[in-house]
């Protein structure tokens, strides 16, 4: 199974920022943090994928992906701030398709007590569009 060239552009946007870096500490992670890594850090996956058909050829692929902070409230608050900055508008270098646009849609903030301690998520759904790249 081939990598998702979204999933690697989004990742190497993610950590390749300093600032981001220093307030997630604990690293950038797909789907879920790696065993035994504490917060604060991001986790980011695709939610869904619905392709675009327009003309003959490929479809253009719009996908939501979920970006969020792990940690408590004020760091995951800034993470998610830090990700917005980032993320929304830029132009992403995805292997193999012609990026189109990325979009913060919608928010995400919720709970979750894991061995005692609280940690808030708060993040965001971006739609993200783009199609092969026939060159």
């Amino acid at each position: 199974m081939n990598p998702n060239p979204v999933r690697i552009a989004l990742a190497e946007t993610l950590k390749g920022d300093a600032t981001l870096g220093a307030l997630a500490t604990g690293g950038v992670h797909h789907r879920k943090a790696t065993q035994g890594k504490k917060p604060p850090f991001v986790i980011f996956f695709k939610s869904t994928g619905v392709p675009t058909w327009t003309f003959a050829g490929p479809p253009m692929d719009r996908e939501v992906w979920v970006v969020k902070g792990v940690g408590v409230r004020q760091v995951a608050e800034e993470i998610d701030r830090r990700c917005k900055e980032l993320l929304n508008g830029t132009t992403l270098t995805i292997d193999g398709k012609v990026h189109q646009d990325i979009r913060h849609i919608g928010d995400i903030d919720y709970d979750e007590i894991d061995e005692g301690e609280r940690y808030d998520h708060v993040g965001a759904e971006y739609r993200i569009s783009s199609e092969d790249d026939d060159d």
